[in-house]
């Protein structure tokens, strides 16, 4: 009923949006050569909005003509557009359009534009000193082609662990790899150095949680074939590379993590109370995840209150989401944070193994730190899966891979410092009593509980309900409060550090 009422009102708000966008597209197809960088992405943005509205309004031709638009202005900018590309292929087929993605205007070469990193997409920004002089050779031709014939015969290899030690960072393979499929280039902008290493491997199931005292270490899927490993520093530093057996091995003194990164507890506290939602998942007709008497919703809700008095303890300005078994739907959560004008979002929930998983298969065990992004591997999927039934109706009403397209960048990027920070700072807490606590890292994944939040936001699982060890702990009063202290401390750290 609800989206009944929702989509009869925007139809009768259609005939007015009607003139507004046919002035923007027209306003666009005059002025685009003319754009400069920051105008190509606002009217990146704008395209984007018009988009959604022609999904909202069911109106195939906005639709088709925003898709043009994008589709053209990604290109320019560096972009991905591949899933434009295919959407606006079936409009045309479907609306029996005669138009082809083809027919978009190709960018013009400009001088005073070069490319550069925006977060771990290659955009055109306006000149700055590149340090390679050479065009990457992935630049112009696809990212198979970055190994020597030789290499592109073995199957391509898989990324299966991360570990760091004693200043540097090893990256496991499932096989050896050549040296002829690493490509490493330079990018030097007016305020940080990038260094890029595109890796002819694919990034399997690892979390991205990499410390060192670098500005930002990311790690990505660049395409199908390509892992890319940024290091972004600052100032110049001397990275080496290794091949050991199957183990790609990067070493820096940069990478050493500093005596603030290892102590349990921040040494810097915040100047001001900061306002902190916690969430406890589910409640009420939605227990979440269960295993025999043991509920989900029970021992997130205590996890949070307890979580609460230690934050206000610190001085901050606590709200809760639930203090007791109640129901909340998943926009309601958020909803309460941007209302409160809050400064993070915490939302508490336990994990569970799919049935397909074997009893006692270690995998399926541990605490990670979720931010929000399209889920890059199977077990992020699960997750989200998991947390996401709750409400699905909520979700329904956008698509998710369109959803997914406005998230915010630097949104993102925060929830993704303060993830690393809560995850290292929990683990430097509960492992003072109980050593065998299974670190999951910090993973991305697409949980819409977080998409509405317009502070950082991050999920926390506190442990598996259907293993054993991790559920006797997640309703422990002593782990709670051990949990409660790390999370506390991680906030600490990330108010410190990005203040």
């Amino acid at each position: 009923m609800i989206k009944r009422l929702i989509f009869t009102l925007l139809a009768v708000l259609s005939f007015v949006f009607a003139a507004d966008y046919e002035t923007e597209l027209d306003n666009f197809d005059k002025n685009s050569a003319r754009y400069s960088i920051t105008e190509k992405n606002e009217a990146y943005n704008a395209m984007q909005h018009l988009y959604i509205n022609s999904i909202m309004n069911g109106n195939d031709t906005l639709k088709y003509e925003a898709l043009k638009r994008i589709i053209q202005i990604s290109k320019e900018l560096n972009y991905d557009s591949l899933i434009y590309e295919k959407e606006l292929n079936t409009l045309s087929r479907l609306s029996k359009i005669e138009t082809t993605v083809n027919s978009v205007p190709k960018p013009s070469a400009q001088k005073s534009e070069t490319l550069v990193f925006i977060g771990d997409v290659l955009k055109v920004e306006e000149s700055e000193n590149i340090i390679n002089k050479e065009t990457p050779k992935w630049e112009s031709e696809p990212a198979v082609s970055v190994a020597a014939t030789k290499a592109d015969k073995k199957q391509i290899a898989t990324l299966s662990n991360i570990t760091q030690n004693n200043g540097s960072i090893i990256f496991s393979f499932n096989r050896e790899l050549d040296e002829n499929e690493i490509k490493t280039f330079t990018l030097k902008m007016q305020e940080t150095i990038r260094y890029v290493y595109d890796i002819r491997a694919l990034k399997g199931d690892v979390a991205n949680s990499i410390n060192t005292s670098l500005k930002d270490v990311r790690l990505s899927q660049f395409d199908k074939n390509t892992t890319r490993i940024v290091f972004e520093s600052q100032k110049e530093i001397k990275i080496t590379q290794k091949i050991v057996a199957k183990q790609l091995i990067f070493t820096a003194k940069e990478f050493s993590l500093s005596s603030e990164k290892n102590s349990n507890t921040p040494t810097i506290k915040p100047s001001f109370k900061k306002r902190i939602v916690i969430d406890a998942g589910h409640g009420g007709k939605d227990s979440g995840a269960v295993y025999s008497k043991y509920f989900e919703k029970d021992a997130v809700l205590q996890i949070a209150l307890m979580l609460g008095k230690e934050l206000e303890n610190r001085g901050h300005i606590v709200i809760y989401t639930r203090q007791n078994d109640k129901f909340l739907k998943l926009r309601e959560r958020t909803k309460i944070a941007n209302d409160k004008n809050a400064d993070l979002f915490i939302s508490l929930h336990a994990n569970a193994a799919p049935k397909s998983a074997k009893s006692g298969d270690t995998k399926w065990q541990g605490i990670e730190t979720f931010f929000l992004s399209p889920a890059d591997s199977q077990r992020s999927k699960n997750a989200a899966e998991l947390e996401n039934q709750s409400d699905v109706d909520e979700m329904d009403f956008y698509s998710k891979n369109t959803f997914l397209n406005f998230i915010n960048r630097e949104k993102i990027i925060a929830s993704h410092k303060l993830a690393l920070d809560i995850q290292q700072y929990i683990l430097g807490s509960v492992k003072k009593e109980y050593k065998t606590v299974v670190d999951g890292g910090v993973r991305e994944a697409p949980f819409w509980v977080l998409t509405g939040a317009q502070m950082p936001a991050v999920l926390l699982e506190v442990g598996y309900i259907t293993d054993k060890t991790d559920r006797q702990r997640m309703f422990d009063k002593k782990f709670q409060q051990l949990l409660s202290n790390g999370i506390a401390n991680g906030i600490t750290s990330y108010f410190a550090k990005n203040n």
